[in-house]
């Protein structure tokens, strides 16, 4: 069985009820019966530009931490620091214990499927760190490093600034939606 991320956007005045229904599942099953979703509550858009398995894949997370733990030697530290604290803060990345660290604030429920809830002060927070990442430096440093240590996951650098790109778009997504967070949760 493969595990996998979803990514929903929510509207942060709704938490309360979140926190007294004691599970994050619920979120998944409240669709009408045409299959929507109520206006409150929606997946988080990531760009259309690249698939999906960037940000929902358990594996693809483990191949890319795994590769990402040997190659950063390879890339200048402050945006390697920068890089990895931002795509660990939104999930993307593991940290040197293989562990999920996301933002996890306001929402109480003991659910081991809930990785993070980031509140939007957090989303708008999350949105000006990536945009402060110079999308040429990312896409040439790792460039650099996957010249000289080859990825599954990624075969250029553009792959991974491309992948960048995407996170900018969903935060943007979220940050535009006044008064929304962010769920993470795996399935």
């Amino acid at each position: 069985m493969s595990v996998s991320h979803n990514y929903l956007t929510l509207r942060w005045d709704k938490v309360p009820y979140v926190n007294e229904q004691g599970s994050f599942k619920f979120l998944w099953e409240i669709e009408d019966k045409d299959g929507n979703l109520p206006e409150w509550i929606q997946p988080v858009r990531f760009s259309d530009e690249i698939d999906d398995y960037r940000f929902s894949s358990w594996h693809g997370f483990m191949s890319f931490r795994d590769w990402f733990a040997e190659a950063k030697s390879l890339m200048d530290p402050i945006l390697v620091d920068k890089f990895s604290s931002l795509f660990q803060d939104v999930g993307l990345l593991m940290n040197d214990d293989y562990s999920y660290v996301p933002i996890r604030r306001d929402v109480v429920i003991d659910d081991k499927w809930l990785l993070g809830a980031i509140p939007p002060a957090d989303v708008v927070e999350l949105h000006r760190r990536a945009m402060e990442l110079d999308r040429d430096v990312v896409r040439a440093e790792f460039q650099k490093a996957l010249d000289e240590k080859p990825s599954d996951m990624y075969d250029t650098g553009e792959a991974v600034a491309e992948w960048l790109d995407a996170l900018r778009v969903g935060l943007d997504d979220v940050v535009k939606r006044s008064h929304f967070g962010i769920i993470i949760g795996a399935a």
